[in-house]
């Protein structure tokens, strides 16, 4: 009985620790590098990145963009988030 426990709470503290590995990098690391990170909230960007992706975005010149690529913009409408999209040439 004393190993279940043991091994137990060495499962909790291993998902604990996973759990805070996680939000580091998808919410500390973005901002000490000075990138973003955005929800993909539609289905447009099947099935490269599924509804509910989290993606992290970073300020890139426009040269080094390659066909296929998926970019984040932002459009002069008023949407709350800027769009994703794949250039295609």
């Amino acid at each position: 009985m004393v190993l279940v426990r043991r091994l137990a709470g060495v499962v909790v503290i291993a998902v604990v620790v996973a759990a805070l590995a996680v939000v580091a990098a998808v919410g500390v690391v973005p901002l000490v590098t000075g990138a973003s990170t955005y929800t993909v909230l539609t289905g447009s960007m099947r099935p490269a990145l599924p509804v509910g992706t989290v993606v992290v975005v970073r300020p890139t010149p426009v040269e080094r963009i390659a066909v296929g690529e998926v970019v984040t913009f932002l459009a002069h409408d008023p949407a709350p988030r800027p769009p994703a999209s794949s250039p295609t040439g």
